[in-house]
């Protein structure tokens, strides 16, 4: 009996164990398959990414590996952000050792945050670290990077609404000192002035109607537009782009 119960304890021991690895390995945001970093540079990384997360509520990740194989860059970079259990909004950041291949992965509000066109931006500013060989310093400029287009996205949105509330309080002011003032009015507006003529005093014998201008409007003819976004896999929608240092 005593064993029975010893063996009931080890698998819920172990089962526990298990669960706690699982969890910790989605939390992770610096998957360092190549190992070009020390253990103390992916914990310093990790914690700057975690606190990246907690200020703005996407994730950050990167990740390296040594070749992309017959993958493409994108679909690797997708592959990865599924496959370590990110969140709906995040920016993924694949780097290959191989041939310097690197792409960045955008999907949810890490796709608002970090526009297409804003990518090749981030890429420049990662190349010099890179040809140096200093892959800590890069991944410590992706998160700079990620911060400062993170605290323009959110600043904007809270001005954005600052205004459509002011635009929203000046209609309402308008239409509400527009009913006032219609109530003050003794004398009502009208297009004509038969008031104030004596019937039969005024005989017209010509009238006619002058066209002084006209209005045209032209609208154009709608043009078709592409998309740099992706289906992706895990039911996301992924955005970004990506190069070769």
């Amino acid at each position: 009996m005593k064993k029975k119960l010893f063996a009931t304890f080890l698998v819920i021991v172990l089962a526990s164990l298990l669960c706690l690895g699982a969890s910790a390995e989605s939390n992770t945001k610096v998957v360092d398959y190549a190992d070009i970093l020390t253990d103390s540079e992916e914990s310093k990384l990790q914690s700057k990414l975690d606190a990246l997360t907690d200020e703005y509520g996407f994730d950050v990740a990167v990740v390296t590996v040594d070749s992309l194989g017959t993958s493409s860059a994108r679909s690797r970079a997708e592959l990865e952000y599924n496959q370590n259990g990110y969140g709906d909004d995040g920016v993924l950041l694949l780097l290959s050792i191989e041939y310097g291949d690197w792409y960045i992965a955008t999907t949810g509000e890490g796709r608002e945050i970090i526009e297409d066109s804003d990518v090749d931006s981030i890429g420049s500013a990662l190349a010099d670290d890179y040809r140096a060989g200093d892959y800590y310093s890069m991944f410590e400029t992706f998160i700079e990077e990620c911060d400062y287009y993170a605290d323009n996205h959110f600043s904007f949105g809270f001005g954005k609404h600052l205004v459509i509330a002011l635009v929203i309080g000046f209609i309402v002011a308008f239409i509400a000192t527009g009913v006032m003032k219609g109530k003050l009015k003794s004398v009502r507006f009208n297009n004509t002035a038969t008031d104030y003529v004596k019937s039969g005093s005024m005989k017209v014998e010509t009238s006619r109607d002058i066209y002084l201008y006209r209005n045209i409007t032209r609208v154009p003819k709608p043009k078709s537009s592409s998309s740099g976004s992706s289906g992706g896999s895990g039911g996301r929608s992924f955005g970004g782009g990506g190069g070769r240092f």
